[in-house]
């Protein structure tokens, strides 16, 4: 055991830089531990930043108004269903805002009528748009 210190020694002895590694680095960890230790409890202070100018990051979707047409027989039946990209592609081409299509919600599933249907868009955890969605039979 004692020729295992002594090993150990002749090693320290040639690297000056690895002692004041052993030296330092409990000292470091103490002084983080002892700031730690010492900030008061209670919310961290956050810094935010909104780099959007006033009026430009807004877009109007509520109660816009969509028009989707689709093949439909005589009764009002649609051949097919309008489902939620459908409503993303129209909303896309009428109002310039790509929607993604998980975002818009169908409770009820696909349209599968003529008629017109009010579609809530959950765009965000906070932010939800109404917009009423008019199928019309192709010409």
């Amino acid at each position: 055991m004692r020729w295992l210190l002594i090993k150990d020694l002749q090693i320290l002895k040639r690297s000056p830089l690895l002692v004041a590694l052993l030296v330092v680095y409990p000292i470091a960890i103490a002084l983080m531990i002892g700031f730690a230790l010492s900030s008061p409890p209670g919310k961290p202070r956050v810094a935010l930043y909104d780099a959007v100018p006033t009026g430009r990051g807004a877009v109007s979707l509520g109660s816009q108004k969509i028009d989707i047409a689709q093949k439909a027989g005589v009764d009002g039946r649609l051949f097919g269903s309008v489902t939620n990209a459908d409503i993303a592609e129209g909303l896309g081409k009428a109002t310039g805002v790509q929607v993604k299509k998980a975002e818009i919600r169908m409770p009820q599933g696909p349209l599968k009528h003529i008629g017109e249907f009010p579609i809530v868009l959950h765009l965000h955890a906070d932010v939800e748009a109404n917009i009423v969605v008019h199928v019309v039979a192709e010409a």
